[in-house]
């Protein structure tokens, strides 16, 4: 976890490499821990795959921030067949991430499946906490709205960046 924060905190300060390499060092020890019990540290190891996956966005390494992010998006789909209440919303947050992600690569069909996902999701737990899942119904939102720009979808942009500005103005009230 202390290299994960790391990691956050060189990001956060522009040290990409260094956030990188605290990445990787994280990455590396948590599946090492998985192998020895894998209950415990399996979430640690999609998180720490999650986290390269932003870092190689942001890097513009596309390639690598996909593949981070589907073997974070497999590995939170098993936890999820575990326990769902749990690990739901970890799994919609790396949808939302693969679907920035597949938007950049030109892979629209995927980036829609995903936001798809990802709003059903957060949209199923926001009816029971929404205080908690309302920012990330917008969010998704949000992103569908730009992928919709991108295919000249005019209107369902405006349904999408509508329905998130709604929520915004909601939550600020």
């Amino acid at each position: 976890t202390t290299l994960n924060n790391l990691g956050n905190l060189h990001r956060n300060q522009n040290r990409m490499h260094e956030a990188l390499a605290a990445f990787e060092e994280a990455l590396k020890a948590f599946r090492q821990l998985a192998k020895e019990n894998s209950q415990t540290h399996l979430p640690d190891v999609a998180m720490a795959l999650n986290n390269l996956a932003l870092l190689n966005e942001s890097l513009n390494q596309m390639n690598e921030a996909r593949q981070a992010g589907e073997e974070s998006l497999k590995i939170w789909r098993q936890l999820v067949r575990q326990n769902p209440e749990v690990y739901l919303p970890d799994l919609a947050e790396t949808l939302n991430e693969l679907g920035i992600i597949y938007a950049a690569e030109d892979r629209t069909k995927d980036a829609r499946k995903a936001f798809e996902e990802a709003l059903k999701i957060c949209r199923q737990f926001a009816k029971h906490t929404p205080e908690t899942y309302l920012p990330s119904v917008a969010n998704t939102l949000n992103e569908l709205g730009i992928l919709e720009c991108q295919e000249n979808h005019l209107e369902a942009a405006g349904k999408a960046y509508d329905e998130a500005l709604a929520i915004r103005r909601q939550l600020v009230k």
